[in-house]
């Protein structure tokens, strides 16, 4: 049974992984956090039945807690100005491997400088955790929390940017991190929890569960993120199995249960494919954002935005705390600086506008044609980054 991991504290020098636990509190005693439990019982489950065996029964390690104080964190982690943080979701079981590969690494950096991100969570690492603690070390983060992969399947990374955020490290499992987040030169403090739910529904109970009882033990403005391997209603799938509507409606009672709402999103409407030809096809929206009203009081304008997928077979998902035309003239401005380089850069550009606006279209409508068009459109992407990486 794998243990349950409470928080630390530390940057770039002193990361905070799952494997390093030391204690942290809250306001309220808190019971034990179960973990999802990798032995005993969980195969076989039908995924589209409720009570599943073994579900809620993994052993977990309790902490205690008595911090009152959620307006301060200590003077280790404090930085520079800044009044929000934009959020992103990344995948990395698409980059061929995981996250060691090479092409992931690129893909981050990529990303970070497109979308400048403050805080970057990574889903389904694949990286054990000596592997782990030297890819963090080499991306554009100074801070970092992990819940490594359990053999090759799961894993999760929160990467940020201590100049930008304060970041605390509250507890662990496999399945889900907490931790607060405090905008630098600001006196508010919320709550993230970033989740990879597992694919098995009885582990997946664990988790709802879990949060459950996080719920109970606070009251501060919260965002739920991540991947939940669950649809919630019948449009967000697309072929495959019938969509189960049991899983659903416990899915969505636990959500109610912890006062979450769904702020929406732009983009493609699913998140995840199995990029198989259209008679195989299956799309899912899997991965989203979720938020209590107090955290909406606090961003009213926050934008959830699913972006093109290139090298995974989940997208990228943004969250915006402010968007602003600053923000969009800013990035036009960096596009059209690099288009004076030469072709290489006006192709790129053009592809992934291509590619982003056939995305939309496979979820909407899919055909074979747009799905072998994108297959082209991504393979010509690839020699268009391989010639940019030559310059």
């Amino acid at each position: 049974m794998g243990q349950v991991r409470r928080g630390g504290s530390g940057g770039k020098h002193g990361v905070q992984s799952g494997c390093e636990a030391s204690t942290m509190s809250w306001e309220h005693g808190f019971g034990p956090l179960e973990d999802q439990g990798m032995d005993g019982g969980l195969a076989g489950c039908d995924d589209g039945m409720l009570g599943c065996p073994g579900a809620g029964s993994g052993d977990g390690e309790g902490f205690q807690v008595n911090c009152t104080d959620h307006g301060s964190l200590s003077d280790e982690s404090r930085g520079c100005v800044a009044h929000d943080a934009d959020l992103m979701v990344l995948e990395g079981r698409g980059d061929g491997g995981g996250a060691s590969k090479p092409s992931f690494q690129k893909r981050v950096k990529e990303m970070v400088q497109k979308y400048n991100p403050d805080i970057l969570v990574v889903m389904e690492t694949r990286v054990g955790v000596n592997r782990a603690r030297e890819i963090t070390e080499r991306l554009p983060f100074d801070g970092a929390i992990r819940s490594d992969a359990v053999g090759f399947t799961g894993g999760i990374w929160v990467l940020w940017n201590s100049g930008k955020v304060n970041v605390a490290h509250l507890a662990s499992t496999e399945q889900e991190i907490h931790f607060t987040v405090k905008v630098l030169n600001s006196n508010v403090v919320w709550l993230f929890s970033a989740v990879y739910a597992s694919p098995r529904c009885a582990e997946r109970h664990i988790l709802w569960n879990n949060l459950m009882k996080v719920a109970d033990l606070h009251n501060m403005p919260w965002v739920i993120v991540g991947d939940f391997n669950e649809p919630l209603v019948n449009d967000d799938k697309f072929g495959g199995g019938a969509f189960s509507v049991n899983s659903s409606l416990l899915l969505k009672e636990y959500l109610d249960k912890c006062n979450m709402i769904n702020i929406g999103f732009a983009g493609p409407r699913y998140t995840w494919t199995n990029r198989r030809e259209i008679q195989a096809l299956i799309q899912e929206r899997i991965n989203r954002f979720f938020v209590i009203p107090q955290w909406c009081l606090l961003y009213p304008d926050a934008k959830v935005t699913h972006l093109p997928r290139y090298h995974s077979d989940h997208c990228p998902v943004l969250l915006e705390m402010h968007p602003s035309a600053v923000d969009s003239f800013t990035r036009n401005v960096v596009d059209w600086n690099k288009n004076q380089f030469g072709n290489i850069f006006t192709r790129k550009k053009i592809l992934m506008a291509r590619i982003n606006g056939i995305q939309k279209a496979i979820a909407s409508k899919p055909s074979s044609f747009l799905l072998k068009l994108e297959v082209d459109l991504l393979r010509d992407l690839d020699l268009v980054l391989n010639q940019e990486e030559e310059l």
